[in-house]
């Protein structure tokens, strides 16, 4: 971790979409509040429909819905719907989204690729109705049967929060930024 002054010469050497990147991280609040910015990864599922999209040209449409879920452990490149510590106080339910356009904005940037999502609006998961969970990670799926047929297209960790009875977590407007180089 660079010191103080190490960062603020740093600071000056980037480019405007990381400095906006940086200053939002910064500004994080609670899961209650918002899901929070995180560092995580592509999934082995989603890296390999993209390389072969890539190189081969094997069809890959997309998934016509995401499910997001949260998880009270690590997650890694090798997540699917059956990864065990998903949430599970009352009520929870992963998120349906729509795979489109409005949800899901075009990417920006020209050697390296950003998109951020939800793009049109906040997005609430069930509001826990009893028991609780300390949420350490988000994970988006191709499916939401909770088993290994729901591939795990991305991951990433966020800021440790306990949800408790009443707690209704969201996923801010654009809190969601996916970055590729």
């Amino acid at each position: 971790m660079p010191t103080r002054f190490g960062a603020e010469v740093i600071w000056d050497e980037l480019e405007k979409d990381e400095r906006r990147l940086i200053s939002d991280v910064l500004k994080l609040g609670s899961i209650k509040d918002a899901v929070l910015r995180m560092a995580g990864s592509d999934a082995n599922y989603l890296s390999a429909k993209l390389g072969g999209l890539a190189f081969g040209k094997t069809a890959y449409a997309g998934e016509t819905t995401i499910f997001v879920g949260l998880w009270t452990a690590a997650l890694d490149d090798t997540f699917t719907g059956a990864t065990a510590s998903e949430a599970a106080y009352t009520s929870y339910a992963r998120l349906s989204l729509t795979n489109n356009t409005t949800i899901f904005a075009a990417g920006s940037g020209t050697t390296t690729s950003v998109n951020t999502w939800p793009s049109d609006a906040t997005k609430s998961f069930a509001a826990s109705t009893g028991g609780s969970a300390t949420v350490t990670y988000m994970g988006a799926l191709n499916g939401n049967v909770g088993s290994s047929a729901d591939k795990g297209m991305v991951w990433a960790s966020v800021t440790s929060t306990a949800i408790a009875s009443g707690d209704t977590p969201q996923i801010a407007q654009n809190a969601v930024s996916q970055t590729r180089d």
